[in-house]
């Protein structure tokens, strides 16, 4: 699998972020893909589906990650980024482990910096 990375900004009133991805196998087929998310406690990450297979090699698939935020603005921490990932581990077909890191931000509106 060829694999993309997520930058995420939160605003104010757009507490979900949804991204669409295609992959590509380019390892072994076929080949089956399972999801595993490590998100960080201040978002939820839902990815659909959460398996992919491949029966042939350069076969395309699209997956669907939903970010939501977990904490509104007005939250008094300085901290404003968070990091988490997906992985897409391989469970027939290899022993590959395919991660895309996830790097959030909460910025409000008329912040220039991150």
């Amino acid at each position: 699998l060829n694999y993309p990375s997520f930058s995420v900004v939160f605003k104010p009133l757009n507490l979900v972020r949804v991204a669409t991805r295609t992959v590509t196998n380019v390892g072994g087929a076929p080949s089956v893909y399972k999801i595993v998310v490590e998100s960080p406690p201040t978002v939820n990450i839902i990815v659909e589906p959460s398996t992919l297979t491949f029966g042939k090699k350069n076969e395309k698939a699209n997956f669907t990650v939903t970010f939501e935020s977990k904490i509104a603005f007005g939250f008094k921490s300085r901290e404003r980024q968070s990091f988490g990932q997906i992985s897409w581990q391989c469970v027939q077909g290899g022993a590959q482990v395919v991660r895309s890191p996830v790097a959030i931000t909460w910025k409000v509106d008329g912040e220039t910096g991150a």
